[in-house]
């Protein structure tokens, strides 16, 4: 009986583990809870597929990020420390609509609108950059919104990997979490001591 326990456990585990290879990667987070300062962050997992550009205008669109066509504006974040893989320059310009009207797509660049590149054996994404999206806070995705990513150059566009709208935890969730901790920690010491 145990080993056929065994078994099933292990068909299972085969099955997850192939599906979770064949997905795309999540290359970046995103927090809309204050939609004054929506915050993407880099996950530091690979690209799902290699792509170079040269220098464009649009190099990274977050497909169908918006509910509805959002017009077009330009918004910028000097501070951005948000950088594919293949780029020196950070995204620091969200682009609304920008000459794709009737479009939901989120473009997101550099201000340079440098060459970037992709692959399957670098981080996507590192760091994060913040911008304001609250004149759009009607039109952004429900947490667990999860679209594809892709990477242009003007005449190719690759799907290089996903973007997830992330919960953030209440406080009361982190200190929960963090009592839990301790709590497990100072069970492991007692059993520690009665086991001597």
């Amino acid at each position: 009986m145990k080993g056929r326990t065994l078994n099933h456990f292990l068909a299972v585990l085969i099955l997850v583990g192939a599906g979770v290879t064949s997905s795309k990667a999540q290359l970046l987070t995103i927090d809309i809870s204050n939609p004054s300062a929506v915050v993407f962050t880099g996950t530091g997992q690979f690209a799902s597929a290699n792509f170079t550009g040269a220098s464009t205008t649009f190099p990274v669109r977050l497909l169908g990020f918006f509910s509805a066509d959002p017009g077009q504006d330009t918004i910028n974040n000097s501070s951005s420390t948000l950088f594919t893989s293949g780029s020196s320059a950070a995204l620091n310009y969200a682009l609304t609509g920008r000459f794709i009207p009737g479009q939901t797509t989120l473009v997101l660049r550099n201000e340079f609108g440098s060459g970037h590149s992709f692959s399957t054996s670098s981080a996507g994404f590192t760091g994060s950059a913040t911008f304001d999206l609250s004149s759009y806070s009607s039109l952004l995705p429900a947490v667990g919104t999860v679209g594809n990513i892709s990477a242009s150059d003007g005449t190719s566009t690759v799907v290089v990997g996903t973007f997830e709208v992330v919960p953030v935890p209440e406080p009361s969730t982190i200190a929960l979490l963090a009592f839990a901790g301790v709590a497990f920690v100072a069970w492991r010491r007692t059993a520690g001591r009665k086991a001597a």
